[in-house]
């Protein structure tokens, strides 16, 4: 013998072998065939169905969660082209205003090589005049001791 449910409802909805034209013992109410008749209709009508509701249930579970992958993804990926972006701008930034102070500090370079190059050329330029004036005078000394020489060497023959 199949042991007493507590609720006449529950044992119709579990049990739907039963006869519905039977009520639950201790049911006395006369809607009681009716509404038993009525979550007949539904259990049967879910069970003729192609898909049960809850296999339409588990389905838009399902299919509830691939959308919430989804935007997670999309907002993910979203966040990291963000991210790249401005990332990608910080470095160009970086490195271009990097460039602009090399630059800078090269032609900064450039420009006392320049002056230092152009002060090499006039001290040489003034090497080159100080050292014919020193040959001019050597030359002339040379002269004058040649010329002081022979005449010391005139006086003593």
């Amino acid at each position: 013998m199949a042991p007493k449910l507590r609720s006449s409802t529950v044992a119709n909805i579990h049990t739907p072998n039963r006869d519905p034209s039977q009520s639950s013992p201790g049911s006395s109410s006369p809607n009681r065939n009716e509404f038993s008749q009525q979550e007949n209709d539904i259990v049967e009508e879910s069970q003729r169905s192609p898909k049960s509701k809850m296999q339409q249930l588990m389905e838009d579970m399902e299919g509830a969660q691939r959308k919430r992958r989804a935007a997670n993804k999309q907002r993910v990926s979203k966040a990291y082209i963000t991210v790249q972006t401005s990332t990608r701008v910080s470095i160009t930034t970086l490195f271009d205003t990097h460039q602009k102070n090399a630059d800078e500090v090269y032609e900064a370079h450039i420009s006392r090589l320049k002056s230092l190059f152009e002060q090499k050329v006039e001290i040489e330029q003034t090497m080159k005049e100080r050292l014919e004036a020193v040959r001019r005078d050597y030359l002339v000394q040379v002269d004058a001791l040649k010329k002081v020489v022979e005449f010391r060497c005139k006086e003593l023959r």
